[in-house]
C-alpha cells in the first residue's frame, strides 16, 4: 500500500533542523492487518471507520515513525485529541498532512523551532473554485494572486494551504480555531516559492494583529505542499 518514501528537506533550505518525508499510498491495496505489519496502532475510533480514513492515518504515523527512524528516537505511537490533532510525545514537535493518496509528515526536537505546520493540497478544479474561492481568500488576496502567472485555481489552492499551514502550527500553542480572513497572504514570490502571511486579528498574547510570517512551498504536478516553521 505504501511506496515512493521521499525526503523533502533539500527543497526547504531553511528547515535543516527538521525531518520531512512524504509517501504515496494505494487506498484500494489498504488492510486492516498493515498496522501489525508496520507495527502501529489503530485507535479505537478509527476501528469502525471507512478504509480510508484507515488508510490515511495509517500513512500518516507511518511516515511518522520513519522520521523517528531517522532521529534515532524510540516511536511512541502518536493518538489523537478530541479535535483530531496529533498528540506528539514531549519535546517533539509534528506536523503530518494527507491529501488523495500522498501523505508528508515534518518532526523535530530542535529547541530553536517553537511550531511547525505543513499542508498538501491537490489541486482545486476550476470549476469548484469559482464556487469557494471568495471563502479562502479576500480581493486584495484575489489581486495579488491573479497578478501572478499561475492559474487561478491553483493559486487559491495555494493559499489555502498556506492558511491551512499556518493553523496547523499556530493551533497547538492557542487552542482556537479561526476563519481564512483571520490571516492575509500579502506577497507571493514564485520564483522563491515563499509567501508572506500576516495574522490580521490577535490570535493569543504572543501572536498579534500583523504578526507576519514565512510559508515556503514546493510545486508538485498537481497539488502544492506549504510550510511554516516558527523560530523561537
Amino acid at each position: 500500500m505504501l511506496s515512493k518514501l521521499t525526503p523533502l528537506q533539500q527543497h526547504f533550505p531553511h528547515m535543516d533542523e527538521i525531518t520531512l518525508l512524504s509517501c504515496e499510498f494505494n487506498i484500494s491495496a489498504f488492510s486492516p492487518s498493515l498496522f501489525t505489519e508496520h507495527q502501529i496502532q489503530l485507535p479505537t475510533k478509527l476501528k469502525k471507520a471507512v478504509p480510508k480514513r484507515q488508510a490515511e492515518f495509517l500513512a500518516g504515523r507511518f511516515l511518522a515513525k520513519c522520521c523517528f527512524n531517522q532521529l534515532a528516537l524510540p516511536y511512541q505511537d502518536i493518538m489523537n485529541a478530541e479535535d483530531r490533532s496529533p498528540i506528539w510525545p514531549k519535546n517533539v514537535i509534528g506536523s503530518i498532512t494527507h491529501s488523495n493518496e500522498t501523505a508528508a509528515c515534518g518532526i523535530t526536537t530542535s529547541k530553536h523551532v517553537q511550531a511547525l505546520g505543513i499542508d498538501l493540497e491537490y489541486d482545486i478544479n476550476i470549476k469548484s473554485c469559482e464556487d469557494i474561492y471568495k471563502s479562502i481568500i479576500n480581493p486584495a488576496e484575489e489581486a495579488l494572486i491573479r497578478a501572478t502567472a499561475l492559474p487561478f485555481n491553483q493559486g487559491v489552492t495555494l493559499a489555502f494551504s498556506a492558511k491551512e499551514s499556518i493553523y496547523k502550527a499556530l493551533y497547538p500553542l492557542i487552542k482556537q480555531f479561526f476563519n481564512f480572513d483571520a490571516v492575509e497572504i500579502t506577497n507571493i514570490d514564485l520564483i522563491n516559492q515563499r509567501l508572506t502571511l500576516k495574522l490580521t486579528k490577535n490570535w493569543s498574547t504572543k501572536f498579534k494583529q500583523n504578526h507576519q510570517f514565512e510559508c515556503h512551498y514546493i510545486r508538485f504536478e498537481k497539488s502544492f505542499l506549504t510550510t511554516i516553521t516558527v523560530f523561537n
